[in-house]
């Protein structure tokens, strides 16, 4: 068993998740559904770069498969930690059915144009992208906690893997069968992944309480609270959007060099794709190795420097083999990059929240790479592609100076589980779930020489009181009672103070027995509630 406070052991193969049944089963699914995914995209950008006139229109593929994320991704989020996560993946992955039936239906009538290209992939994308939560946020449920790191790994490199296999097959389908085969072969992925999920995929919820689900307003402003209380996610917020960002530039402008500018085929294009598939595999492999030897920053900002040095190369090699080796490279740094924001993510959150944070990273994604596809296939417009790339370098080795201020951190030094609360107070016993708002208030008595590190302890109370649900927190000082502080919180009623109390984790447990150890005795706790409801 690891001690908490430690990191867990990380296993040496990136694959021994895939001994678990239940894992091994949701992970077929989901690379067959995203084999299905990059066949799609190869053909849409595909039929795009034959139809469109500007460089833009191609980069707008992106940004129609992205920009969902930034839209949506966070109340898909919501949903997934209020409702059911299996009916959620169920009812989304018949949108995404719907929605690849109607692009294989266009394409055999020959009434695609750009504007349905943008529109279906945008649908495709908002299926994806409000899918993602709920999906990833299942993880830890199928594996043991010592293999959690690699499971995120493993589903994140399932997306890299369908990009080596997706594109090379989507693009020798297209130049042999053309896109209405492609499209249909998408669509019939879908119906795999429901199958998974009808047949397989765990019923129970995945939150154990008595209490009523939240509110979708009430969740809402929940998850923003909790981001904006945990310093460790939003320095993980800052990392993402200042590097994917600049990122954007290698997915948005590949297709127009190697497409526009070498006026390759698709069956080309494709397999330049694959290679950054089959270099996130080589990533995935040495990540775990790395990982022994360096933290998590350092592996980040090492692999975002030489992702940026490959970027930039990429800008005039016309060379197929030299553009197969630099998407080899860049393959291999983005699974380092996105796999490290996605297990930090999954290292800050307890499950009652889970969902949320896993989207509010999708979503700051998201938004990056479809503001900066926009803005790198506008200024190849204005320009070249070559400034647009040399700007996009600039300002992704410039983030890595992030670093210092903003790290990522490193996994299982946090204790996320969550314990039974206990029943509240039985003079409480009479207070119905919807009076608020709610004032609680403990007393302490402390030594005055300990005065400082009390006080620095309550400090760290706040953000554990505010990411928990109090939207207000404040120590006072009684003049008439030296020596006695009062911390004081409040929360919008008596059942949110309720769902707090079950929301505290073993970390958040762990540092009010240090106050306890610092005060010497328990506070005298307190609960007022508002006299007429607002």
């Amino acid at each position: 068993m690891p001690v908490m406070g430690q990191p867990p052991p990380i296993s040496r193969s990136i694959w021994s998740p895939l001994g678990y049944s239940l894992f091994r089963v949701m992970w077929l699914g989901m690379t067959v559904s995203n084999i299905g995914t990059w066949m799609n995209e190869v053909g849409v950008t595909w039929l795009m770069a034959g139809m469109a006139p500007s460089n833009l229109m191609i980069a707008l593929i992106q940004t129609a498969t992205t920009l969902p994320f930034f839209l949506l991704s966070y109340p898909a989020g919501v949903m997934g930690d209020i409702c059911n996560r299996r009916t959620v993946l169920i009812a989304l992955h018949v949108w995404l059915l719907i929605s690849a039936v109607a692009l294989t239906v266009l394409a055999h009538l020959e009434m695609t144009t750009e504007w349905w290209l943008l529109l279906l992939t945008f649908c495709l994308g908002a299926g994806n992208a409000m899918m993602r939560p709920s999906w990833s946020a299942n993880i830890p449920t199928f594996v043991p906690r010592t293999e959690l790191s690699n499971a995120i790994t493993l589903n994140s490199l399932s997306t890299n893997i369908s990009k080596a296999a997706g594109p090379a097959i989507g693009g020798l389908l297209l130049a042999a069968a053309g896109p209405t085969a492609v499209f249909a072969l998408n669509a019939a992925s879908f119906v795999f992944v429901l199958g998974t999920l009808v047949f397989r995929h765990p019923r129970a919820f995945h939150v154990q309480t008595q209490l009523p689900a939240e509110p979708f307003a009430t969740a809402l402003r929940a998850g923003f609270r909790y981001a904006r209380n945990d310093p460790e996610l939003f320095a993980l917020l800052v990392r993402c959007m200042a590097s994917f960002l600049f990122i954007s530039a290698f997915w948005s402008m590949l297709p127009v060099i190697v497409l526009r500018q070498m006026g390759a085929g698709p069956h080309i294009y494709g397999l330049l794709v694959g290679g950054t598939g089959i270099g996130s595999l080589i990533g995935a492999s040495l990540l775990p190795h790395l990982l022994r030897r360096a933290t998590r920053n350092q592996v980040f900002g090492g692999a975002t420097f030489v992702l940026g040095m490959a970027l930039l190369a990429l800008a005039w090699t016309r060379d197929y083999w030299l553009l197969g080796l630099l998407t080899l490279v860049i393959g291999i740094c983005w699974i380092m990059l996105f796999s490290s924001i996605v297990v930090a993510s999954q290292s800050t959150a307890p499950g009652w929240v889970m969902a949320r944070v896993l989207a509010l990273v999708m979503l700051v994604y998201g938004g990056s790479v479809a503001v900066g596809s926009a803005l790198w296939g506008y200024l190849s417009d204005a320009f070249s592609v070559q400034a647009s790339i040399v700007i996009a370098v600039a300002g992704l080795l410039a983030s890595v100076l992030l670093g210092k201020r903003y790290p990522i951190a490193q996994e299982g030094h946090r204790d996320l589980s969550q314990r039974p609360a206990g029943p509240p107070p039985a003079h409480t016993a009479d207070l119905t779930h919807e009076r608020g708002p709610v004032m609680v208030t403990l007393d302490y008595q402390i030594d005055p020489a300990r005065r400082e590190a009390v006080l620095d302890q309550l400090a760290s109370m706040r953000m554990i009181r505010q990411r928990s649900g109090a939207y207000f927190w404040e120590v006072f000082d009684a003049p008439d009672r030296p020596g006695s502080v009062r911390e004081t919180f409040l929360v919008e009623s008596w059942l949110e103070y309720l769902r707090q109390r079950e929301r505290l984790t073993g970390n958040d447990h762990a540092a009010e027995q240090r106050l306890l150890q610092l005060t010497g005795s328990p506070p005298r706790e307190r609960h007022f509630v508002a006299s007429r409801a607002r």
